[in-house]
């Protein structure tokens, strides 16, 4: 967190501190289990899709640096948000031939895009703002 006195953090900034670490701290073993969970299927997620986008496997995704698979995250999140907001506005929008598509899109594995996004946004909701992918995997 960026401070605003020269010497000592405010006391607004340290008060926000202990509340966050509190939160960290005060984890349920039920929370811990649900985290661990979605964190399961975002790397899982993301090890599909990034094969998917890009044609990488496992193996060559963990020999890039560490801001490399930063950016790699950030180019699957984006692929991934949009193709699952497609996919789910589709199957809303036109309700015969919506379902029929979202139908198809599922058995044909497309819903991998939608569990990844929906895993991560619960994942973040859980953690906070901070989140950092390098941690992920």
């Amino acid at each position: 967190m960026e401070t605003l006195a020269l010497v000592k953090p405010t006391p607004k900034e340290l008060l926000l501190n202990k509340i966050e670490g509190m939160q960290k701290n005060n984890l349920t073993a039920v929370q811990k289990e649900k985290l661990a969970y979605l964190k399961s299927e975002i790397v899982q997620g993301f090890k599909t899709l990034t094969g998917r986008y890009f044609g990488l496997n496992a193996k060559q995704i963990l020999e890039l640096p560490d801001k490399e698979i930063e950016a790699l995250f950030l180019l699957v999140r984006k692929r991934a948000r949009k193709t699952s907001f497609y996919l789910i506005m589709l199957g809303l929008s036109i309700p015969i031939f919506g379902w029929a598509v979202l139908a198809v899109s599922v058995a044909a594995d497309d819903s991998v895009a939608i569990t990844f996004t929906r895993s991560l946004r619960k994942f973040k909701k859980m953690l906070g703002h901070e989140f950092n992918p390098i941690e992920v995997k």
